[in-house]
């Protein structure tokens, strides 16, 4: 048995897509893929492949991705206390 990762396995699927409404559009998508959120999970080859760029630009989207969910979950609040009040 496997480990599966999945968005929705993390929290509700309404509470996941308002969440995922504080990103662009293509951070979305891939992380929607990669996450596989209403399929199976992609891996970044075929995310790339789908998007039309390489796959380092996919690795770099979603890290940027992840990064912005990180810092919406903590809030201000936690940003400041980690002293990432600058970012």
């Amino acid at each position: 048995m496997g480990l599966s990762l999945s968005l929705a396995s993390f929290c509700p699927r309404e509470e996941a897509e308002c969440t995922m409404e504080t990103l662009a559009p293509e951070e979305a998508l891939v992380l929607r893929l990669r996450f596989g959120c209403g399929e199976r999970p992609y891996n970044q080859d075929e995310v790339a492949e789908v998007l039309g760029v390489s796959r380092r630009a996919v690795e770099e989207i979603e890290l940027q991705a992840l990064r912005k969910l990180r810092l919406t979950a903590i809030g201000p609040i936690g940003k400041g206390w980690l002293g990432w009040d600058e970012v």
